[in-house]
């Protein structure tokens, strides 16, 4: 199994792409110095995307 790791102020976080396991080790201190650099979330957004949703055939979303 190869895991991402991600060192933050929470622990050791190590999450398998593959099977999708996570595990956050939070016992384990982590010094700042050595938290991960690359954001936790990364959130993106689409703008001027059409987009043809809705909740039923009789009701607009």
């Amino acid at each position: 199994m190869t895991c991402k790791i991600r060192l933050s102020a929470a622990g050791v976080h190590l999450f398998d792409r593959v099977s999708g396991v996570n595990v956050l080790l939070d016992e384990i201190p982590v010094p700042a110095d050595q938290f991960s650099r690359a954001p936790r979330y990364l959130d993106e957004a689409a703008e001027g995307a059409e987009c043809s949703c809705s909740a039923g055939d009789d009701q607009p979303y």
